[in-house]
């Protein structure tokens, strides 16, 4: 066991073995599975401001230079990482904006990341929205970039019967994602049967008290060498208007979208400067 041990804090050590360890068949596997698989993640903090259509003047809101922010799930991939809908457009999940909406647009402002840990640190997150691929519709979005560093997961590209992991995020109800980047795993196996045409699978949600789900990913086992495994990525759990699903993307044959994203997009409103004419022009809708 001590053998196991020491050659899983060497994976671990190293930069070019991420997901990587050795699974006993003693022990807690699925607390294996966690200290893998939480480097990567990240909190996503997206913020916006307004920009009135007339002048090109642009608000923040109640004394602050954004309009709105939004904390979401980020998921690290070798070449990027993925964000959801709300990150990428987070004004339309913002009711604040409603009654602003038909004399400003909104207007991306900042894009920040902390790694899972319990006190939040944000850094820039590189951030382009002509470098990234539709994954799902309105839902999810693959980033083309090398914020990583490379980093993060590589995924499993081949159909066929897989005996993963499902590996569910939450953080407590009331947390300040701000101040805390601290969450929770809730891990358990689970058998998928994935190819071209089933790739896509409900999932329910498991009822965690005093938390909130952000989010979470299936991940399968792929032998690298005598007694070592590598975690690959194989589905992303997204949620729906009423369930979660797990889409299999990356299984040989399924493809993804290269269209890139259509946005769209008082007293309690803080000046932040004014939009230059060419800016105007390319303001997000």
């Amino acid at each position: 066991m001590n053998r196991i041990l020491l050659l899983f804090m060497m994976l671990l050590a190293s930069d070019n073995m991420f997901g990587q360890f050795v699974l006993s068949s003693k022990g807690n596997n699925q607390q294996l599975v966690e200290d893998i698989v939480k480097n990567g993640f990240f909190i996503s903090k997206q913020s916006y401001q307004i920009c009135d259509r007339e002048s090109g003047e642009l608000f923040g809101l109640k004394g602050n230079k954004e309009f709105g922010i939004r904390y979401t799930l980020g998921l690290k991939l070798r070449d990027g990482y993925c964000l959801s809908d709300e990150a990428v457009r987070p004004w339309l999940y913002d009711d604040q904006f409603d009654k602003y909406a038909q004399r400003y647009d909104p207007i991306f402002y900042q894009a920040l990341y902390s790694d899972l840990k319990e006190q939040a640190e944000y850094d820039t997150l590189s951030y382009d929205l002509t470098k990234q691929k539709v994954l799902v519709k309105d839902t999810l979005y693959h980033f083309v970039s090398d914020a990583f560093h490379g980093q993060g997961f590589l995924v499993d590209s081949l159909s066929g019967a897989k005996k993963g992991w499902i590996v569910w995020i939450s953080t407590k109800r009331n947390q300040d994602l701000e101040q805390s980047a601290e969450v929770n795993f809730h891990i358990y196996r689970k058998d998928l049967e994935v190819s071209e045409v089933s790739n896509r699978f409900d999932i329910e949600c498991p009822v965690l008290k005093d938390r909130i789900t952000l989010g979470g990913v299936y991940v399968v086992p792929v032998y690298t060498n005598v007694g070592v495994v590598e975690f690959r990525l194989c589905g992303i759990i997204i949620p729906t208007t009423d369930k979660w699903v797990i889409h299999c993307l990356f299984a040989k044959g399924v493809q993804s979208s290269d269209e890139n994203v259509s946005e769209s997009g008082t007293n309690e409103l803080t000046p932040a400067g004014k939009m230059k004419q060419n800016e105007k022009k390319k303001k997000r809708k």
